[in-house]
């Protein structure tokens, strides 16, 4: 069975949502692919300070608890780890 979670999903984005992610502690909030949100923004032609006068109204209306989690999506992570305790570098 499927339980139906609430999340706080932010408008525009939806193409870049890669599901939820659990927050230790907390409740579950939404995951975007880094990469994909950077091109959506892109598309619109903004720049970095339309990007932070964004996100700064956008925080004001979410609670700290379901800010959105932004992935960077790299498999090579994973290998960097494994090196670096194995004592390669």
């Amino acid at each position: 069975m499927t339980v139906a979670t609430q999340v706080v999903a932010l408008d525009g984005l939806d193409d870049a949502i890669i599901g939820t992610c659990n927050q230790l502690g907390g409740g579950e909030v939404v995951a975007y692919d880094y990469r994909k949100v950077v091109a959506l923004f892109e598309s619109m032609d903004w720049n970095e300070d339309e990007f932070e006068e964004w996100w700064e109204v956008m925080s004001e209306n979410i609670p700290p608890d379901s800010y959105p989690v932004f992935v960077n999506l790299d498999d090579s992570v994973r290998y960097e780890i494994a090196a670096q305790r194995n004592g390669c570098h």
